[in-house]
């Protein structure tokens, strides 16, 4: 089911702005899923929280320095 959701988002999207924007969007949410996932993995890994750290939902965390 929620791979149609996508294929369906993909397509409206590709038709309203074309594939670069699409392109450049799907490497800004890679890239900022990856760091979250990093400060999460090493957070969870050290257990020592480097920042004030507070679990927003699940094993997401805001950090503030």
């Amino acid at each position: 089911m929620s791979q149609i959701a996508a294929v369906l988002f993909e397509r409206k999207y590709q038709d309203m702005y074309g594939w670069e924007n699409l392109v450049s969007l799907i490497l800004i949410f890679i890239i900022l899923l990856s760091l979250v996932k990093l400060v999460g993995v090493l957070n969870l890994s050290t257990g020592i929280f480097p920042f004030n750290c507070v679990p927003v939902s699940g094993k997401v965390f805001i950090c503030i320095r």
